[in-house]
């Protein structure tokens, strides 16, 4: 790994956790909201590979963290570079978009089920996992946005990159 692969790994990092922990859309059910950090976090895999996985899983278990929510910090690492890693391998800038919004959807998909269970696991109770896949529900649905314009403006940020 060169010193510039090393350098975009750590900045998508801090962008991953400030963009989880501080930019946030509320949603009215359940005073809920949906962190922003979800899209940056799949772009560390489509710009960096499958070792996007790394920056993705640190930059979410960290924004975990700063929002105040450590006890998600673990699953968080796990699933976000999970998302990433899956992301470098299926969605590809400039293919076909219905291809790459299957390949991102598959993702957001995985993220609602994998915290059904941890939430299931951390509250012992499977209604209330279920009760709060609604909102995970609402913030893959912001996630699959965020994530769809930055494949398209991928080949701009390449570019921009590679200067």
């Amino acid at each position: 790994m060169n010193a510039r692969r090393l350098a975009l790994a750590g900045s998508l990092a801090a962008i991953v956790a400030l963009a989880t922990a501080y930019l946030r859309i509320p949603y009215p059910m359940a005073a809920g909201y949906a962190p922003l950090g979800d899209g940056p976090g799949m772009a560390c895999g489509m710009m960096l590979g499958r070792l996007g996985a790394l920056p993705a899983a640190i930059g979410s278990a960290l924004g975990d963290v700063l929002a105040g929510a450590p006890v998600y910090a673990p699953a968080s690492a796990l699933i976000k570079g999970t998302m990433a890693y899956a992301s470098a391998i299926w969605v590809r800038a400039g293919k076909g978009a219905p291809r790459n919004l299957l390949a991102i959807s598959a993702c957001f998909a995985w993220m609602i089920a994998a915290y059904a269970v941890v939430d299931a696991w951390l509250t012992g109770s499977l209604e209330v996992a279920l009760a709060a896949s609604a909102g995970n529900a609402l913030q893959a649905a912001v996630g699959i946005a965020v994530s769809a314009a930055t494949v398209k403006a991928m080949p701009a940020i390449t570019r921009a990159l590679r200067r």
